[in-house]
């Protein structure tokens, strides 16, 4: 199920991001993954946003938490939909201070957004201010699935982000295979022709026993960048047989949630069945 949102000129809204290096991170991520524009949908009680990437095998999944920083809305529809080009909007704030905070605000009528660096200390300008005009963008905004269970595991964003952009390096095109388990997962990459293989664990996996997958590779490397944003923060990684595979990882000092969900191909795994063979052979 899902339903549409088109960018709207009317109404307005102005917040105060707290950590401009963050913003960035996030931009980054959702550059990397495919995503070139889309609609950060406003309301009154928050702020969301979704993206899809590698033909519709990721959906990037935003909350942010308009409690943990400065925010007011002014519309009377219940929703606002501002249409930005995430390249355009990344190179806007790349010359600002990581140390700043950022305010982003759009006036009524306006078909622009107004950014500009703020000081921690005393909320003044500390640099330019930009204005990003605004796309008029036709999003789908897609049901989300439930997970009825604790995550998996957990693990920091940084540790699994530049562990799963080590497993991306070795040649051009690693296969990329994963273990699920209800304790752990297994991602493992193989390089020109099986010649070099790598593995990173979280948590406790059997290969034997576990529900194998494949995945793009283009996706675990996109998700090296997943590091930026926050710093030293838990990831937690939720899986049920079935549904896509979730990254839940918070934004900046607990200002929201980035929900990665990810589409994995199911395979047979190998290691199970040669262990049913020997079974087999045993009995005789």
């Amino acid at each position: 199920m899902s339903r549409s949102s088109i960018t709207n000129y009317d109404g307005g809204f102005c917040l105060v991001f707290p950590n401009i290096s963050h913003f960035k991170g996030l931009l980054d991520h959702l550059r990397a993954t495919n995503e070139k524009s889309g609609n950060f949908i406003m309301s009154r009680d928050s702020i969301t946003y979704q993206s899809t990437g590698f033909g519709e095998k990721l959906l990037n999944d935003i909350v942010l938490d308009i409690s943990t920083f400065p925010y007011k809305y002014s519309h009377d529809d219940e929703e606002l939909a501002i249409g930005i080009d995430i390249f355009d909007f990344k190179n806007q704030i790349n010359t600002y201070e990581k140390s700043c905070q950022l305010e982003i605000k759009k006036v009524d009528k306006d078909n622009y957004l107004e950014i500009r660096p703020l000081t921690n200390s005393s909320m003044s300008d500390s640099g330019c201010r930009s204005k990003l005009k605004l796309k008029n963008i036709d999003n789908d905004i897609n049901e989300v699935p439930e997970y009825d269970r604790s995550p998996i595991c957990a693990v920091t964003t940084n540790h699994l982000a530049k562990n799963l952009s080590n497993l991306c390096t070795g040649s051009k095109n690693p296969t990329i295979y994963v273990y699920c388990s209800d304790t752990g997962i297994i991602f493992e990459s193989r390089h020109n022709s099986d010649t070099n293989i790598g593995t990173y664990r979280i948590g406790e996996v059997d290969e034997r026993t576990a529900d194998m997958y494949s995945i793009n590779h283009h996706i675990v490397k996109a998700l090296g960048k997943l590091s930026g944003i926050n710093k030293e923060k838990l990831t937690k990684i939720f899986y049920r047989k079935g549904e896509p595979l979730r990254l839940t990882v918070p934004i900046s000092d607990d200002n929201g949630t980035l929900n990665v969900y990810i589409r994995m191909d199911e395979m047979q795994n190998n290691s199970e069945e040669v262990e049913e063979e020997g079974e087999v052979e045993e009995e005789y």
